[in-house]
C-alpha cells in the first residue's frame, strides 16, 4: 500500500495512541472518570471562567447535544457546576469547580508531555509542513 493510501489509518492511530496515553497519565494522577473530550471542555474554562453551553460547542467544535453529555459526566464528577443566566433562564453557563481547578496543571503537563513525545525528532520546519499538510487534508473534507 502506497504511504498516501495509509494517511486515515494512521491519523485513527495516533489518536487512539494518544487518547490512551492521556487516560493513563490522568489515572496516575487520581483523575478518574474523565477522557479525552472533556479535556477539551476543561481547557475551554481554565482560560475563561464562566461560559455557556453554546460558546463551547462552538470553541471546541462540537455539537450541542455531544457538549451536553460531556457537560452532565463533568458536573456528576464534580469538576463542573452549571449555572442558569440570571436574565435569561434558557442560558446556562458552566463554572469550573475548586475540583475541576485542581486538575488545570495535570492536564497542561499531560498535554505538554505528549506534544513532545509526537514531535520528538522534529524541527521546526517539520513540524510546519506537518501542520500544513494535516489542516489541507481536513479543508479538502
Amino acid at each position: 500500500m502506497k504511504n498516501g493510501q495509509r494517511v486515515v489509518a494512521l491519523i485513527s492511530e495516533i489518536r487512539e495512541k494518544s487518547n490512551k496515553l492521556i487516560i493513563e497519565e490522568l489515572k496516575k494522577n487520581n483523575i478518574h472518570g474523565l477522557v479525552p473530550s472533556h479535556g477539551a471542555i476543561l481547557v475551554q474554562l481554565y482560560k475563561k471562567d464562566s461560559l455557556c453551553m453554546k460558546d463551547i460547542a462552538q470553541l471546541i467544535g462540537k455539537d450541542k447535544s455531544t457538549v451536553t453529555a460531556l457537560v452532565n459526566k463533568l458536573v456528576k464528577l464534580g469538576y463542573v457546576e452549571k449555572v442558569k443566566d440570571v436574565e435569561d433562564s434558557r442560558v446556562t453557563h458552566l463554572k469550573l469547580t475548586e475540583q475541576g481547578w485542581g486538575t488545570e496543571k495535570t492536564f497542561f503537563s499531560i498535554s505538554e508531555d505528549l506534544m513532545n513525545r509526537l514531535y520528538k525528532g522534529f524541527d521546526e520546519d517539520e513540524k510546519s509542513l506537518l501542520m500544513d499538510g494535516l489542516k489541507n487534508l481536513s479543508n479538502n473534507l
